[in-house]
């Protein structure tokens, strides 16, 4: 969605995007959990376009909550 919002404000001609993920859960039981996502961006052709949207996709929320947040979850049980 980041990389959409950027290209239209700088018109570039993204038509859409493609993430192909895979996961590697061989460290998990060692807290450690690895995506490794291919970004396919459709409509751009240049590699200095393709090179900022990518960096621009490092900088979305949701990639920062999963890199750089410290997670605290607080749950709950609710009666009917």
């Amino acid at each position: 969605m980041t990389a959409i919002i950027y290209a239209r404000r700088k018109e570039l001609p993204l038509q859409g995007v493609t993430a192909h993920v895979l996961r590697d859960d061989s460290k998990e039981r060692q807290g450690i959990y690895r995506l490794d996502v291919t970004l396919t961006f459709h409509g751009i052709e240049d590699e200095a376009s393709a090179k900022r949207l990518h960096e621009i996709t490092d900088r979305c929320p949701i990639h920062r909550l999963m890199t750089a947040s410290q997670v605290e979850i607080t749950s709950h049980v609710d009666l009917a």
